[in-house]
């Protein structure tokens, strides 16, 4: 153990001093002893039941009170051939019970009916109208599953009916008891750990089977169903809970029914199936069509024995969570909105017009885990709203909607979940009730810690043997929760952003022991606390990695700089420079590639594709298309294989025997790949081929509510068109109006109408692209933005995605020149959902991956330069033109129909002073910063940008704390941060790359230095911001030269080779390889082609290497992180197939183009370009 610190946010529980002779006692760890006392453990023959849970050590269910008579009576009417339904509910405990008792009721030769309500159509619980129809259809015993404890009238109409009722419920009975024969868990004397409906139904049936006389007891099957319920109505996992939920769980790993093993493979679960894969993974989806509505396929599955009816109605239920989970973002995003207008409320009460009854519990879950505080979420419908309400500890729902009664038509449920219904204008009153009610005590509950660390140790501690004693506490859940324990002082080391920059993956060492760690959802606040290089204190769940048995990882839950508020020290700019500069290399390179079991992505192709008739399925695949991994341990040629289906269940071949020898091992631990069709190959007079993309899920992302794959921040989908109009001042703008131009085009574009926004570049194009996106934006859809050239691309989804990212609206960039990995990650976007903005350039915008998507976009908004304003897919939707007020009657001339709004004010602030090609660029550096004004620098790249900032601050003493710089290599808010000490006065001098949004540059800049030849003709014109309106002339001096026009080409020319180094690169590789494949990154590939190219960059062959690909002249796959590579015969191959090609080229002439002109214009010309006059404008 270490020292004990107080930390906020979280609180470590007191030591034990008895924990130390129990370790003895029963020979394992003393934080395993303490573990298993603070569960109540607290003898050897506890610990040993404990540790060890069998049903075998199930109470007598027959002590539950009522289950003997309800027993009897279900007995007699087997024996008497009488005809019995059972009615359950639409929730997962409710359809695993229905599904033990027909399961149970059929193995003792009856044929029961059934009935689960639907949502809408029934509502919760035993009604009427079910009770009617099951009379009509012959039910003379009607047995209720999780429902009828309330349900006094239902009760009584069945009786009227002729039948009887036994009813099998876990919730809290009101005062009108139904006359029935009732088994009440939650009476049982004695019992913490009440069951659950699925708990109450497994006991039931083999109380039921003694009875009767049947062998065994317990009916092989029901108790996985039973731990379905048991897990997913996060009871506690305690006495009988926990025995249910251990033997169901080694049930499905062991001999899964049909219905579990489908649904698990659906889900791409290949690890064993645990607690948190039952909560996360199979719950949500057996839970999704009764959120939906009818809970029938789910409860069809869980009967089935058929495994191709079990396939079937698996892939239903995934789709119906996909579904779920569209309509609870778009829910999520609109309630999101209110809880901000009413933040500093004690309890969120949200309502809206519309809302899916079937997600408004999850919405208030996931508000109280963002807000920390009650909250009650209102679908209304007409004239009433039906709610769900879910709470903080030491606030008690049903009190305190009790106490608000008069405002509402009924409500029921326990302390932290409860449903309600309410009139429409009710609500307005029930809100100022309740969040009076929650006032009291609503400080303390605020205060209280957000996490219980059960220890705090040092790193050494934690030992494969230690972390597997933890595992035998399991399974975890409510009541049980897995351990959490705390280190203090560690140091984060190899840090990474993962998981599309949202989880934060690093080393963490205290000195003696290096540890891996990973937080979900931690990357923004993690990359803020690792750049104050101060000791961290870290809260995390120990776990042994799925690849690697004897390594251990951290699950990170929370991490904190003690006695430091980063923000505070970001503010301090001194010291924010010092950590700059001192760190400048650690954010200049890339993340080295890593081996293959580690990779996050792999390319290959499926081998064995003309065998037993596989063509024929590899012809139906498309781009896009999802495909199953299955691992065949058992195969005779090979234990490693891995077999490769398509989406329609055919087989299509197997992963090449190399390479599933590296993956099975990771794969039979638990690693999940999804698997994506990136191309089908040949045809004609070839065999088809099929070439992947196979995407490794780490942890398979961090849980969610519900299942809801998580985003940091608590990001949801956008809100509503009307939200939308409401927000974007205030999140797009800072707060400040719009200008009356850009307010005019918004007006057009929300009307659907297309516009032409003429505005001076660089002058509030980013802020009218951003609100504009965010007022198309709706349910389900995307907008399109298209800009010019890969640069802009990337300037134009940072600058969204600082806009937008309150919003909870996802920007997402693609480019020609992007790998194949990154384009495939938003072919896999657009077709789930994922990305609302994307940011595309000309070449991609008009690819088919993209337009196969047409249908989900709403808005067009296109950047001047980016070709034709019409994409023929999308004429019908409204286009929004950004251009300089010089291009904008010729951009409307090609947009017929459009608006044109201008708002052109004149820049004759702006000097030029030439400084071209001057031998000493430094000089006219210093003569300029000398004059002590603020100054900006604009360099090419990121180490040309910190020399020249290291180069100011070496040179002027004075300087040493104000002058900064900021490259696209920076975190986010470190970037953000900089750029606000600059504006704010605490900075006299930033050096810059492209990615300082220009619209940030403050009004008195009174220098503009461009170091470094622009990249494109629009970065120079856009690169002066606001500066050269005011009444003080800004001055802009120009230092670029000729000399840099080698090295830009070489680095273009890197990323996508012209015509003549491709076919010399082609020429070389087929006189020395032939048909034989070759490696690439390859020593020995490079040596040869260096001796043969002296002139080639090593770049060169990664773009060569992919544009061949593109274009049919090679094959390749990814093998050890390594390209291996095989020409193919030239023949008539148009290099224009490949997308990198083309828009390479159209970069490098962009370029060219600028580059003359910049090179040879005169000074005016220059001045009018810079002012947006003219010439590059």
């Amino acid at each position: 153990m270490v020292r004990r610190m107080p930390a906020p946010g979280w609180t470590v529980e007191p030591e034990d001093p008895n924990a130390a002779q129990f370790a003895l006692a029963l020979g394992v760890h003393p934080l395993t002893a303490a573990l298993l006392r603070r569960r109540g453990v607290a003898s050897a023959d506890a610990a040993h039941r404990f540790l060890h849970p069998t049903l075998d050590e199930l109470s007598d269910p027959g002590g539950l009170p009522g289950m003997v008579d309800a027993v009897a009576c279900v007995a007699q009417a087997l024996a008497a051939g009488r005809r019995i339904a059972i009615h359950g509910d639409y929730d997962v405990d409710g359809i695993s019970a229905t599904a033990i008792l027909l399961r149970g009721l059929r193995a003792l030769g009856a044929d029961p009916l059934w009935y689960l309500p639907h949502r809408f159509h029934d509502g919760y619980g035993l009604g009427i109208r079910a009770v009617e129809t099951l009379a009509a259809r012959g039910a003379e015993l009607l047995i209720t599953a999780d429902c009828g404890i309330t349900a006094g009238a239902a009760v009584a109409r069945a009786r009227a009916l002729g039948c009887a009722v036994v009813v099998l419920d876990h919730h809290h009975p009101s005062d009108d008891r139904p006359a029935a024969v009732v088994v009440e868990p939650s009476r049982h004397p004695g019992a913490p750990a009440p069951l659950c409906a699925a708990g109450l139904a497994f006991a039931f049936v083999v109380a039921l089977r003694r009875r009767v006389g049947a062998r065994p007891a317990i009916q092989e099957g029901l108790a996985s169903l039973a731990a379905l319920g048991t897990i997913a109505d996060v009871v506690p996992l305690l006495d009988d809970n926990r025995r249910l939920a251990a033997a169901g769980l080694a049930e499905m790993q062991a001999a899964p029914l049909a219905g579990i093993r489908a649904l698990a493979a659906v889900s791409a679960i290949q690890a064993p199936i645990d607690a948190r894969t039952v909560g996360w993974q199979l719950g949500p989806r057996l839970n999704a069509p009764g959120r939906l509505g009818d809970p029938t396929p789910s409860l069809e599955l869980l009967i089935t024995d058929e495994d191709q009816a079990a396939r079937a109605l698996a892939e239903r239920l995934d789709a119906a969570n996909r579904e779920r989970q569209a309509v609870l973002e778009r829910v999520l995003g609109e309630a999101l909105v209110q809880a901000e207008e009413d933040a500093q409320a004690p309890a969120l009460v949200v309502a809206g017009e519309g809302w899916h009854p079937g997600v408004v519990g999850l919405v208030a879950g996931r508000l109280v885990e963002q807000y920390r505080r009650p909250v009650v979420a209102i679908g209304i419908e007409g004239a009433t709203g039906r709610g769900s309400a879910r709470s903080v500890e030491a606030f008690d729902l049903v009190g305190a909607l009790g106490a608000c009664g008069q405002h509402l038509l009924a409500f029921g449920g326990h302390a932290m979940a409860a449903g309600l219904s309410i009139a429409r204008d009710a609500v307005p009153e029930f809100r100022r009730a309740f969040q009076e009610l929650a006032q009291e005590g609503a400080a303390q509950r605020a205060a209280a810690p957000r996490l219980r660390v059960d220890a705090e140790v040092g790193l050494e501690a934690l030992t494969p043997r230690l972390i597997q004693e933890f595992e035998r506490l399991g399974p975890f859940g409510a009541s049980n929760p897995e351990p959490v324990l705390a280190a203090r002082g560690v140091r984060a080391v190899n840090r990474r952003v993962v998981g599309d920059g949202r989880h934060l993956r690093m080393d963490v060492t205290d000195g003696t022991t290096v540890v891996e760690a990973i937080g979900f959802t931690l990357a923004p606040a993690g990359e803020l606390l690792l750049f104050t290089e101060a000791p961290l204190d870290l809260v995390f769940v120990p776990e042994r990695d799925r690849l690697d048995r004897e390594r251990i990882r951290l699950r990170v839950q929370a991490l904190e700089v003690p006695g430091m508020d980063p923000e505070s020290v970001l503010a301090d700019t001194g010291a924010l420079l010092d950590r700059l500069f001192r760190r400048a290399a650690e954010y200049l390179d890339e993340t080295p590639s890593r081996e293959v079991e580690d990779a996050p992505a792999l390319y290959t192709k499926v081998v064995g594709v003309t065998f037993n008739g596989r063509q024929e399925a590899v012809a139906s695949l498309h781009p896009g298309d999802r495909l199953r991994l299955v691992r065949e341990p058992a195969n005779a040629h090979d234990p490693h294989a891995v077999r490769v289906v398509g989406p329609d269940g055919r087989d299509l071949g197997y992963l090449r025997a190399q390479l599933a020898g590296r993956l099975s091992p990771s794969i039979d631990v638990g690693a999940r790949y999804h698997a994506t069709v990136m191309a089908v190959t040949g045809g004609g007079d070839r065999a088809l081929g099929v070439n992947v993309f196979l995407e490794r899920d780490d942890a398979g992302g961090p849980p969610a509510a519900d299942g809801v794959p998580a985003r940091a921040g608590g990001d949801a989908r956008p809100p509503s068109l009307r939200a939308a109009w409401d927000r974007p001042p205030l999140e797009v703008n800072d707060g400040r109006p719009w200008p009356a131009a850009t307010a005019a085009a918004f007006r057009a574009i929300a009307g659907g109408t297309s516009v032409v926004l003429a505005l001076p570049p660089g002058c509030g194009w980013a802020g009218a692209l951003a609100g504009a996106a965010a007022l198309k934006v709706r349910d389900g859809s995307c907008v399109l933005l298209v800009a010019p050239l890969r640069r802009q691309v990337y300037h134009r989804a940072d600058q969204l995605q600082s806009r937008l990212a309150r919003l909870g609206v996802r920007v997402l960039p693609a480019h020609g020149l992007q790998g194949l990995r990154e384009r495939e990650r938003v072919v896999t976007a657009l077709r789930s959902g994922e990305v609302d903005v994307l940011v595309a350039s000309a070449e991609v915008a008009a690819e088919d991956w993209v337009m196969t998507h047409a249908d989900r976009i709403s808005a067009v908004l296109v950047e001047a330069g980016s070709g034709p304003c019409r994409i023929p897919q999308l004429e019908d939707r409204p286009v929004c033109v950004l251009a300089a007020p010089a291009a904008a009657d010729a951009l409307a001339r090609l947009c017929p129909g459009a608006e044109v709004v201008c708002d052109a004010p004149l820049r004759t602030g702006l000097r030029v002073v030439d400084r071209r090609s001057t031998p000493d660029k430094g000089a006219t550096l210093e003569e300029v910063i000398g004059r002590d004004e603020k100054v900006v620098v604009y360099a090419a790249g990121r180490e040309e940008c910190v020399q020249l900032a290291q180069h100011l601050r070496a040179q002027h003493d004075g300087l040493t704390r104000r002058v900064g710089y900021l490259h696209g290599g920076l975190p986010a808010r470190v970037r953000h941060i900089v750029a606000q000490a600059f504006r704010e006065g605490r900075l006299d001098v930033l050096v810059a790359t492209a990615a300082l949004d220009e619209e940030a540059l403050p009004s008195d800049v009174r220098d503009v230095l461009v170091a470094s030849l622009p990249s494109d003709r629009a970065r120079f014109v856009e690169a002066f911001g606001g500066a050269g309106f005011g009444a003080r002339p800004v001055t802009v001096t120009l230092l670029f030269g000729a000399d840099e026009m080698a090295a830009r080409r070489r680095a273009l020319g890197g990323r996508a080779p012209d015509r003549e180094v491709l076919a010399a690169v082609y020429r070389e590789l087929r006189r020395w390889r032939g048909d034989a494949a070759w490696a690439w990154p390859d020593d020995a590939t490079w040596a040869h082609l260096s001796r043969a190219l002296p002139d080639l960059p090593r770049s060169a062959v990664d773009g060569a290497v992919a544009i061949f690909e593109e274009a049919g002249l090679a094959t390749r796959e990814i093998v050890l992180g390594r390209s291996e590579v095989q020409l193919l015969p030239a023949l008539r191959r148009d290099l224009g197939a490949s997308l990198r090609y083309r828009e390479g080229r159209r970069e490098r002439d962009a370029f060219e183009e600028f580059a003359r002109w910049a090179l040879r214009a005169g000074g005016f010309e220059l001045l009018q370009a810079a002012a947006g006059q003219g010439g590059g404008a």
